[in-house]
C-alpha cells in the first residue's frame, strides 16, 4: 500500500466514528432537544474539530498533497479534499482569523446571504468558480 493510500484509509478509517457521532448527535438533539442532547451533540462537533485541526495530520496530509505522487485522479482528489478539510489554508495564518472576523463575522445579520458573501469573497457566486473548484 502505498504512503497516499495508508494516509486516505487512516483519515477514513479515523473519521468513521466521528461522522457518525456527530450525525446520531445532530439527530437525537433535533429530536429530543434535551440539556443532555444538545451536550452530547456540542461534544461530538468538538471532537470533529479537533480531528481536522491536528497539526500533524494538516502537515502530513499536506506534504502528500504538495509532493504531487498521487497519479490516480480519484486518489489525489480524496487527497486534496482531506488536506482542505484539516484547516488548509487556516491553519498558524493570523491574517485568516482576522479577515474571517472583519469580512465574515462582523456583518452578521445585517445583510442577505447573497450580499454578505459577495461582500467576504468580493464578487458574488457565481457558476465558473464552483465548476473550477470542482475540476481543480
Amino acid at each position: 500500500m502505498s504512503e497516499i493510500d495508508a494516509a486516505i484509509q487512516a483519515t477514513v478509517e479515523a473519521l468513521k466514528p466521528l461522522y457518525h457521532a456527530v450525525n446520531q448527535a445532530e439527530r437525537e438533539a433535533a429530536l429530543a432537544g434535551t440539556p443532555e442532547n444538545n451536550r452530547r451533540q456540542q461534544a461530538a462537533q468538538a471532537a470533529d474539530m479537533r480531528f481536522w485541526a491536528d497539526p500533524a495530520r494538516y502537515a502530513d496530509l499536506k506534504r502528500l498533497h504538495e509532493s504531487g505522487a498521487a497519479t490516480d485522479p480519484l486518489q489525489a482528489r480524496q487527497l486534496k479534499v482531506s488536506y482542505l478539510a484539516a484547516a488548509g489554508g487556516l491553519v498558524n495564518r493570523p491574517a485568516a482569523g482576522r479577515w474571517l472576523v472583519e469580512r465574515y463575522f462582523q456583518p452578521g445579520n445585517r445583510v442577505d446571504w447573497a450580499s454578505h458573501i459577495a461582500g467576504a469573497t468580493g464578487e458574488p457566486l457565481n457558476v465558473a468558480r464552483f465548476v473550477a473548484a470542482l475540476a481543480a
